[in-house]
């Protein structure tokens, strides 16, 4: 049974002759504890999906439900990581997740509170760096405060949104471990936006491509069937791991394909292996 569910979603944005139709009847069901990624160019509506279930927006048709209501508002059911980090500049690291903690938990006290502050920064690897504001912290430490302040609302769903996206790639492998980790051990229902086909291969128990825009669809749901904890450097040298990502790719590159056929300008780039690792 579907814990999360996107049924024939549409949405456009602009007016007149200027209105763009960004996705069109998209369908979506995620179980309970389970991760599911959707890899896609940048600019196909991969960011809209997210803020539709999250609440921040409206779709023009279709229904989004999680656990069976449907989703009218933003709601501490559903955390969200954007790419961006999102904090408050002038808060702590602790003040940033203190404020979510605050807002999940109204009615526990101040020592509960603080405890819960304390125990998510630490599993992200931050206990000592709580006094520190946004702009004493490195792109991955701001990364890691803004996974904390998520995670520690306790939601049902955890939403992604690209959040590895801005950080040098040592830093986004050791994010990628963590993020595993911490699913691993709290089996939250996740749903990671990314563009990085590795990523999604590295992560996910489902992987849905998303067709190049504009009016976006989802693709075929890919299972993930690598065992874990699964290792990036092995992914490489991993025979099934090349199969699943040339079903990806090649789906992909199909509907750039298709959609270059009916209009001249092409798709921003996704980040996918070289042809010659494509074929391997």
């Amino acid at each position: 049974m579907a814990y999360v569910e996107l049924s024939k979603i549409s949405k456009s944005y602009g007016k007149g002759a200027a209105r763009t139709e960004v996705v069109r009847d998209v369908n979506l069901q995620i179980k309970e504890g389970e991760f599911v990624a959707v890899v896609g160019f940048s600019g196909a509506g991969k960011t809209t999906l997210v803020s539709m279930i999250a609440g921040l927006i409206a779709p023009d048709a279709g229904v989004v439900t999680v656990a069976g209501k449907k989703i009218t508002g933003p709601g501490t059911d559903r955390g969200v990581v954007f790419q961006n980090y999102s904090l408050l500049p002038w808060e702590t690291a602790e003040g940033n997740v203190r404020l979510a903690v605050e807002q999940a938990f109204p009615k526990a006290s101040a020592g509960e509170q603080k405890d819960r502050v304390a125990r998510y920064l630490s599993m992200v690897g931050l206990g000592a760096a709580g006094h520190k504001r946004p702009r004493e912290l490195s792109g991955g430490m701001r990364q890691r405060v803004a996974l904390a302040r998520a995670l520690a609302m306790d939601p049902k769903v955890l939403l992604m949104d690209e959040p590895l996206g801005a950080v040098d790639a040592l830093t986004r492998g050791t994010l990628q471990t963590e993020i595993a980790r911490i699913w691993q051990a709290d089996r939250k229902t996740v749903l990671l936006i990314t563009n990085d086909v590795e990523e999604s291969l590295l992560l996910a128990d489902r992987v849905i491509p998303l067709g190049a825009g504009p009016a976006a669809t989802l693709g075929p749901s890919i299972e993930i069937d690598l065992p874990r904890p699964r290792d990036a450097r092995e992914l490489g040298r991993n025979p099934r791991a090349r199969v699943l990502r040339n079903q990806i790719v090649e789906w992909l590159l199909d509907s750039a394909k298709r959609r270059r056929s009916t209009r001249p300008a092409a798709p921003a780039e996704v980040v996918i292996p070289a042809p010659a690792e494509v074929g391997a």
